[in-house]
């Protein structure tokens, strides 16, 4: 992967503490950073703590971890927005499932992102 995905990663992991055991969990599974697979495994994370906490203010950890992807997706190049695409919009619940609901919780950009992939 990029540098820019990397530098994703490291930020979300910087600015996130709770997520650096993931991280270091996938480090030590792996033996390097693979950014797709990590991000699977943060959407699964995420999904959790949303389900959780549906109702939790702004101040919870899965909020402002949305808030930062919207972020990176809106300003990222072509490799972050794939990323955040294939790795963490395709692994959102679907209707109907356990933790659909986070998806009411996305920026415009993942949102509209989100629904074009869910009608192809």
């Amino acid at each position: 992967m990029t540098s820019s995905t990397h530098a994703l990663t490291d930020r979300l992991t910087e600015t996130f503490p709770q997520l650096r055991p993931l991280r270091e969990e996938h480090l030590e599974a792996f033996g390097e950073l693979l950014p797709h697979v990590l991000f699977g495994e943060l959407t699964a994370w995420l999904v959790g703590e949303y389900v959780a906490a549906p109702q939790a203010g702004p101040e919870a950890a899965w909020r402002r971890i949305l808030a930062e992807l919207e972020r990176s997706y809106e300003t990222g190049d072509v490799d972050t927005r794939e990323l955040l695409y294939v790795s963490f919009l395709e692994n959102l619940p679907y209707p109907q499932e356990p933790g659909a609901g986070i998806a009411d919780h996305l920026g415009p950009h993942l949102a509209a992102d989100l629904a074009e992939q869910r009608r192809a």
